[in-house]
């Protein structure tokens, strides 16, 4: 009896957390979406915000996607300014750590070219980038996870 109270404590704990994350990662894509509208966020606050969505690992995954699925809306806000996009890759770069996400990215970068000023050297900086972020993290991952692990 005990055990199924328990049981169902903990569900209903995991429910509410699930639900917390999925709340909180509507409200980061709906301040994103704002961020293209001047009326509600000044234009100088948009790739701040922006950067300051990527700096978790789930508020990371919302800004990648919503830089995916709203790039010529964000290319057209910044009037055509091809510059302007590369700051929110390199935002993006940044928080990247693996070979299949520096593939992706150059990919994406690829079949999206149009939108940058120089497309070619947007895919070298993200390479460097991204590649010293995988050695970064080869070097210290065990030892961040042991650390983690010994805190537990």
């Amino acid at each position: 009896m005990i055990e199924s109270i328990m049981s169902t404590k903990e569900d209903d704990e995991r429910e509410d957390q699930a639900y917390h994350r999925a709340a909180t990662n509507m409200r980061r894509a709906r301040y994103l979406n704002w961020s293209l509208d001047e009326s509600i966020i000044p234009k100088d606050n948009a790739s701040p915000l922006f950067k300051f969505i990527t700096l978790n690992e789930a508020g990371f995954l919302v800004a990648k996607e919503f830089f995916y699925c709203k790039i010529s809306d964000i290319y057209e806000y910044y009037q055509r300014d091809g510059d302007s996009l590369g700051v929110y890759v390199n935002y993006i770069a940044a928080q990247m750590k693996t070979k299949e996400e520096l593939e992706e990215l150059q990919s994406f970068i690829t079949k999206s070219s149009r939108y940058f000023k120089e497309p070619d050297l947007v895919i070298n900086q993200i390479t460097e980038t991204i590649t010293k972020n995988i050695e970064w993290t080869a070097k210290f991952y065990n030892k961040i996870v042991g650390t983690k692990l010994m805190m537990l």
